[in-house]
């Protein structure tokens, strides 16, 4: 879309534009588009997509999970505090957009009375909309349970509602299955590259443009599933569930895929410290 607007001032474009040192693109795509409005090729570095990065934990967090350690605490075991059995299939629904709760919601209905075993948990993208999605839950007449009020008489089957924060990552953890949210709606998807490189199955609807190329690599792999509507989502799921040994598969794909693309943040960066010190050497 930028491109084409681009075109309409590309005198203006080419002649500011080949005053910046460097440009560091993602792919082939964005450098031809970059050249199509005249920057000069050994302006042009294809360093690949940063967002493959952001998955390394912060320093922050390495550090408090360091802390932890020190002080022996266990790591939290998400299926004993949800009430999952071993056995269990969990399925989780990250960061959900309206009606994708209501979608999942009788989707779910539907397996779960075929496969007993099967759970739920869904994370709505805004916290506000926790009321919302609770109310959504119970009026399917199924049992809902918050994980901020969770306790030992909790109903085993409830469908667990992550109304917390900052706990979706880890979570995706104990997951057989993820649905990520904001993708059967038009909002381009939310992330997948944490349960990705968890190495889980992911599911996601036809709208992933915040993360497309991502996307894209991951179905051309087989390392994902896209899905373009409900009876789709189904289906898909249906097959997961009954194929233990396809959800590993897609799982461990996934993990490959999200690792070999990773660097783009250190190439960057070496760009950079060539132009603060010439003497440096590129990789």
């Amino acid at each position: 879309h930028s491109t084409r607007r681009y075109r309409l001032i590309k005198p203006l474009v080419r002649r500011i534009w080949n005053k910046v040192s460097y440009f560091c693109v993602q792919n082939k795509g964005y450098s031809e588009r970059f050249s199509e409005m005249g920057i000069q090729a050994d302006k042009l570095m294809i360093t690949g997509n940063m967002k493959y990065d952001v998955i390394n934990l912060p320093a922050n967090e390495r550090h408090k999970d360091a802390m932890a350690l020190r002080r022996h605490q266990p790591p939290v075991n998400y299926r004993e505090i949800f009430g999952f059995k071993p056995d269990d299939t969990v399925i989780i629904a990250g960061s959900t957009h309206p009606p994708e709760e209501e979608i999942l919601i009788n989707v779910y209905s539907e397996l779960k009375s075929r496969f007993a075993s099967l759970r739920l948990v869904i994370a709505p993208r805004h916290p506000f909309r926790f009321d919302e999605v609770d109310k959504i839950i119970r009026t399917k007449v199924l049992s809902a349970a918050r994980r901020s009020a969770l306790t030992a008489t909790t109903d085993n089957d409830a469908v667990i509602l992550l109304d917390t924060l900052g706990e979706l990552n880890k979570v995706y953890q104990i997951a057989d299955i993820v649905f990520v949210g904001g993708s059967m709606v038009q909002r381009g998807g939310q992330s997948i590259l944490e349960p990705a490189a968890a190495g889980k199955p992911v599911i996601f609807g036809p709208d992933m443009s915040n993360f497309q190329d991502i996307a894209d690599q991951l179905i051309k792999e087989e390392a994902a599933i896209s899905v373009q509507d409900k009876p789709a989502l189904s289906q898909a799921l249906l097959s997961l569930i009954n194929e233990p040994q396809r959800r590993s598969q897609i799982g461990a794909k996934a993990r490959t895929v999200i690792s070999r693309y990773q660097g783009a943040t250190d190439k960057n960066m070496e760009f950079i410290s060539k132009l603060v010190d010439p003497g440096h050497t590129l990789y």
